[in-house]
């Protein structure tokens, strides 16, 4: 990866451009490349839409990570955006609420 100009961060993952989705080697040593995380399936896909359309010539609007879905089925939770703290520092007046999972009907 390194002779070919591929640069891999500690986390074992390849760094490209998230508006191509291509790496910063030449094209003469490029090839199908590792995305950045989040590594969730629908941002796999928004990330390989971008690809595609970049390799077209088309100019893709870059996957916009802070408006990702999250959700973990180990631990019940989801989330999207910024975190409190973040949309504090960014001067959003914040209101949070705490709702129960007993109303989805799931046992």
């Amino acid at each position: 990866m390194e002779a070919a100009g591929v640069e891999v961060s500690d986390g074992g993952f390849i760094s490209v451009d998230t508006s191509t989705m291509q790496t910063p080697a030449p094209a003469s040593t490029r090839s199908v490349t590792a995305c950045p995380p989040p590594g969730l399936a629908h941002v796999a896909y928004a990330e390989a839409v971008v690809a595609v359309q970049s390799v077209l010539g088309e100019n893709p609007a870059p996957v916009d990570y802070g408006k990702v879905p999250w959700w973990s089925t180990r631990i019940p939770r989801s989330l999207v955006g910024m975190t409190e703290a973040e949309a504090r520092d960014a001067g959003h007046d914040v209101k949070w609420h705490k709702h129960s999972f007993a109303g989805m009907g799931a046992r």
